[in-house]
């Protein structure tokens, strides 16, 4: 059969469009996995393994089938510039609105193409043409820098200043911006302020104020509360809003003055079939006092809608201790044990001595009643940035700590050894302090809080 006749025959076939589809939407939510927390973003180019393969699949598979994959706009997000999963089923609905605002300065024009606001989570889509400076990126394609500011760069607001995931396609010079709206209210209709700063090695001012009007949304209040074992710590669940292709959890926490600097996190989130449920960005909203308490309302995004999906949701908060850095002299009587202020943790430093040019410090780790389910190598990680060598004039600073690597002695008894560069044993005497921290442990072994469950039902 010559290639005219087989195309003919394979046009023929039946192609079931809706198992197609089904396949697609599924491979693209499978695909949608992030790395846990924040605000995440994709290099231009880069493809997640699930889309990936289905695009693999996809791409020996007969005419008849690529006619239907032509009808599907989300093809274009996969092959695109941003992974923003919202966004494209949004687009898939036709509830993306179509834009065409423009700013021009440093003979740059930059356009803003789209807008969607789904809930509270709001993505745009931009093009630009002129002068820009391209970066090349290998496997992961061509980019440039496009720096923005929403809502004047205000630093209350998370992730007011950022830099947008862009591409370029030949001469195509095309953008993308997600971000959570900063508010705990969410009003209908609103105007989001953006200024693009610097576009590839050029700074300029591209302001805009971009339309957005709120999409269908339905919102289900919660009762439940999680604490800390001491029960000084309180979570208070708000609300579940199912938006159109995204769901927040609004949430309250509450803690002693004292303990305002530590950062509290839904760490986990399950269905009702013990499923975890992928989460795009757990953000803070506002802050302020009430009597001898801070409170902090919080917004937690997940990118997909779970309405009719789950009977609950629970969730697992976790608390990442923030402490001051304690100090130790070089040479001083040795052993030294060091104790965190707000966990039972410890270090014990046994050894400090220059050797070889070196300055080395010996010492053991004490969890207390934390547990280290990953291993030495990570705790090897996790307590490199807790133990540095400082100058004394700039001892609360991370600025410019002195260079240094960490050997594990042994994993059974948590000990190890730092070894940090320094060519005079009077300088480092004299001018430098041994600044021990536990925040590294602390992030990476948070405190557990109660688990809540959330029911959906109104």
């Amino acid at each position: 059969m010559n290639k005219t006749s087989f195309k003919k025959e394979t046009n023929k076939i039946d192609v079931p469009k809706d198992r197609v589809m089904n396949a697609i939407h599924q491979g693209i939510e499978e695909a949608d996995v992030a790395p846990r927390k924040r605000h995440r973003k994709l290099t231009g180019g880069l493809v997640t393994s699930g889309a990936a393969a289905a695009l693999i699949a996809f791409s020996f598979l007969s005419p008849s089938v690529s006619r239907v994959l032509a009808e599907v706009p989300i093809l274009s997000a996969i092959y695109g510039r941003a992974y923003d999963s919202i966004g494209q089923n949004l687009s898939n609905q036709k509830l993306v609105t179509e834009l065409n605002q423009s700013a021009t300065d440093k003979g740059i024009k930059v356009t803003i193409t789209s807008a969607y606001y789904d809930g509270a989570s709001i993505g745009l889509t931009f093009k630009a043409s002129g002068p820009i400076k391209v970066d090349d990126n290998g496997e992961q394609g061509k980019n440039f820098i496009a720096f923005y500011e929403i809502f004047g760069g205000d630093l209350k607001i998370d992730e007011s200043q950022e830099l947008a995931v862009t591409s370029v396609q030949g001469k195509r010079y095309t953008g993308h911006v997600q971000i959570n709206y900063p508010q705990k209210e969410l009003p209908k209709k609103a105007t989001l302020p953006i200024t693009f700063k610097e576009i590839g090695d050029k700074k300029g001012i591209w302001a805009f104020n971009v339309p957005i009007k709120q999409l269908p949304k339905e919102t289900v209040k919660v009762s439940a509360e999680s604490r800390s074992k001491d029960g000084k710590i309180k979570v208070r669940y708000e609300s579940v809003v199912f938006a159109k292709s995204s769901t927040f959890i609004n949430y309250q926490v509450i803690l002693p003055d004292k303990l305002n600097q530590d950062y509290i996190e839904l760490e986990n989130i399950y269905d009702d079939q013990g499923r975890e449920v992928q989460q795009l960005s757990d953000g803070h909203l506002e802050k302020f006092q009430k009597g001898n308490q801070s409170i902090i309302n919080r917004r937690l995004t997940i990118p997909s809608s779970l309405k009719n999906k789950t009977k609950t949701l629970t969730v697992h908060p976790v608390n990442r201790i923030n402490e001051q850095p304690q100090f130790v002299s070089p040479f001083e009587k040795l052993p030294v044990t060091v104790r965190s202020e707000k966990t039972n943790s410890a270090i014990r430093i046994e050894e400090m001595f220059i050797k070889n040019g070196h300055f080395t410090v010996i010492y053991q780790i004490d969890l207390g009643d934390k547990k280290n389910e990953w291993g030495i190598h990570f705790l090897k990680t996790a307590i490199k940035d807790d133990l540095l060598v400082v100058k004394k004039r700039n001892k609360n600073s991370n600025q410019n700590p002195m260079e240094h690597s960490v050997t594990v002695l042994d994993k059974d008894k948590l000990r190890f050894s730092s070894t940090f560069g320094a060519s005079r044993a009077d300088r480092i005497n004299g001018d430098y302090l041994l600044r021990v921290s536990f925040n590294g442990l602390n992030n990476n072994l948070p405190e557990e809080l109660s688990p809540a469950t959330l029911s959906l039902d109104k």
